[in-house]
């Protein structure tokens, strides 16, 4: 389950890189975030699998589940 401290934690990471999508999507228990094309360093990487997030080959962007 997502924390709203891990979801903040999750934007702060994905905000720095400036994407130019300021916004998530949601559909029942997933949220998506940013596409897998973004480039993203290791630590941000691994932070953000610590934080639940994953890459989705299926959606091709960052999941993670409510």
């Amino acid at each position: 389950m997502m924390m709203y401290s891990k979801m903040k934690q999750s934007c702060e990471i994905f905000e720095k890189y400036n994407l130019g999508k300021d916004y998530f999507e949601a559909d029942h228990d997933i949220i998506y975030g940013p596409d897998l094309d973004e480039d993203f360093s290791e630590e941000d990487i691994n932070e953000l699998e610590t934080l639940g997030w994953f890459k989705s080959d299926e959606y091709d962007c960052w999941c993670t589940f409510c």
